[in-house]
């Protein structure tokens, strides 16, 4: 199945300047009723996206869990980790780890948030041509000349 992945090249160096970003589209995500997975690098990162989710902004509210916790049928948004999937297909996937993900994904739609260091602009650039060989359809959005979402 070809999943439409887009590319966020963020005007950010830090990892926490991408996890607030997430959060952001998570928020938007919600507003939506739109199905998101925030698919995390480890346990400890799922936590911290967690608790984000709950602060980032004094004016949001983004009912989610970790995936595994929480109520069956489980809300629209969730963070996971690890190497298993959630049983609930996902709309949209938001990629937090620094490798690409499977093929298997439970996604429609897949984000990639690429931050501007020279290490994760080259990583970005291997997961296109792998997407691209996997037959994804591939939209880049340059946000580095200050662009919203």
């Amino acid at each position: 199945m070809a999943v439409r992945v887009d590319f966020y090249l963020l005007a950010a160096s830090q990892p926490t300047e991408r996890l607030h970003f997430a959060c952001r589209l998570a928020e938007k995500a919600y507003q939506q009723k739109q199905q998101l997975l925030l698919w995390c690098e480890d346990e400890a990162t799922a936590h911290t996206v967690d608790e984000l989710l709950w602060t980032f902004s004094d004016t949001s509210f983004i009912p989610h869990n970790l995936v595994g916790e929480g109520p069956n049928p489980p809300p629209a948004i969730q963070v996971g980790f690890g190497t298993q999937w959630p049983s609930h297909q996902r709309q949209t996937l938001i990629n937090l780890t620094e490798t690409i993900i499977p093929t298997q994904a439970p996604c429609k739609r897949l984000i990639e948030l690429v931050l501007t260091e020279p290490a994760a602009l080259e990583r970005s650039r291997d997961y296109f041509r792998t997407y691209r060989q996997r037959g994804h359809e591939l939209l880049t959005h340059d946000l580095r000349q200050g662009a919203k979402t």
